[in-house]
Order: structure tokens, then sequence, then C-alpha cells
């Protein structure tokens, strides 16, 4: 955790000294920007989904349970300062999930520029502690 934490400061830290964006190593076909049956799993409307919603919900559940092992992890590990990983983690799949919303591939921002900046508002949800 603490490694692959290093890592992503690291490379925002290199980047940000050349006035770059990190690249993402995330297949571009795998992310809620591009993935719409992925999107669906933090849809708000139902009526989009209702033929699927049981695995649409269970998608979701999988999601959550994932990020909140992943902040339960870094809690543990002394990494993350947070009171509550359920609530961190819903607040990730939202952020995440609501990227569907409103993401073009001809707007402003990059797909990894969004990756990247996402992930930094996720470590700061999570209370990431600074190597300072």
């Amino acid at each position: 955790m603490r490694s692959g934490l290093r890592a992503h400061s690291s490379r925002q830290r290199t980047s940000a000294s050349r006035g770059t964006r990190p690249r993402t190593s995330r297949s571009r076909s795998s992310t809620p920007c591009t993935n719409s049956a992925e999107g669906a799993a933090g849809c708000s409307s139902w009526r989009r989904v209702e033929p699927h919603r049981s695995r649409v919900l269970a998608l979701r559940a999988e999601y959550e349970a994932g990020f909140r092992a992943i902040v339960d992890a870094g809690v543990k590990e002394g990494c993350f300062t947070v009171t509550s990983p359920r609530l961190v983690s819903y607040a990730v799949l939202d952020l995440g999930m609501g990227v569907a919303a409103w993401y073009r591939e001809d707007g402003e921002l990059t797909e990894d520029t969004i990756v990247w900046q996402y992930g930094d508002f996720a470590l700061r949800l999570a209370g990431m502690k600074s190597e300072g």
C-alpha cells in the first residue's frame, strides 16, 4: 500500500515539475469515462438499466466493497486517516461514476488528466497522510 502511494505521489511530482500529466496504465476501454456498462453501476436513472437492475446493483456493491477494502488496508497501515471507510468508499464510487454523466472525449480535459486528478481527490477523501 505505502509503496503504491509513494509511486503515485512520485509520478505526480515528476509530472508537475515537467508541466505534464502522468500517463495512466489503465486501458481506455476499462474506465468509467468510456465504458457505459461500468458507468451504469453508478447510474441514478433506473429506467436506463431496469432490465439489468440486479446485475448493476451487484456490480455497485462489488466496487464499493473493493474501495472499502483498500481504505481499510490503508487505515491499518497508517496511510489513511478516516473515521468511516464505508462512507469514503461510497464517496469515491460516486466520484468516479459521476464522470460518465459529463465526460466527453472531445472535451477540455483528457481522460488521463481526469484519472490522475480524481485519483488525487480519492486519496484526499481517504485522508492520505503526506510524507513530510
